[in-house]
């Protein structure tokens, strides 16, 4: 596990090297840190936010002091916390990760399943076949993001 300073009031734990090897095991540590922190409640943490491999922890310095930081030691005192709960939770690991499931509906109409025909011919099964396949799916999700201007 790494901690890396991301400007003057977050920073980044790097609870995996690498996402592509192996990515449900890169998403559980993420999950596994996160709720190790959250659970936590570190003084001065605002909010906390994961990706592939890492969980940004962004904190209010002035919190942080008024907690027993120094003023320029901000960042270690905070690192020092965030390593003793994850080191902690390590040992005594056990309760499984909290996980849901969300059905989305979709539409499969000719009017809105546009390439089904195409996809299905060139599976080289009937329509309803490729309908019952994806339903039949579970997806997990890693991350949930937007692009401005996708639609």
């Amino acid at each position: 596990m790494e901690i890396l300073p991301l400007g003057d009031s977050a920073l980044i734990v790097r609870a995996r090297e690498n996402f592509d090897d192996a990515p449900d095991e890169a998403l559980n540590a993420v999950l596994e840190v996160q709720r190790c922190l959250e659970k936590a409640q570190l003084p001065s943490v605002i909010e906390l936010a994961s990706a592939y491999t890492t969980v940004a922890i962004f904190f209010d310095p002035m919190r942080a002091i008024a907690a027993g930081a120094k003023p320029n030691e901000v960042f270690d005192w905070l690192a020092e916390r965030i390593r003793n709960v994850i080191s902690n939770a390590n040992e005594v690991r056990g309760d499984q990760i909290e996980t849901s499931f969300v059905e989305i509906p979709v539409c499969y109409d000719a009017e809105f399943a546009l390439d089904l025909e195409e996809i299905a011919q060139h599976a080289g099964l009937g329509a309803q076949q490729v309908v019952d396949l994806y339903c039949a799916s579970q997806y997990r999700v890693h991350c949930i993001g937007f692009t401005p201007g996708f639609p």
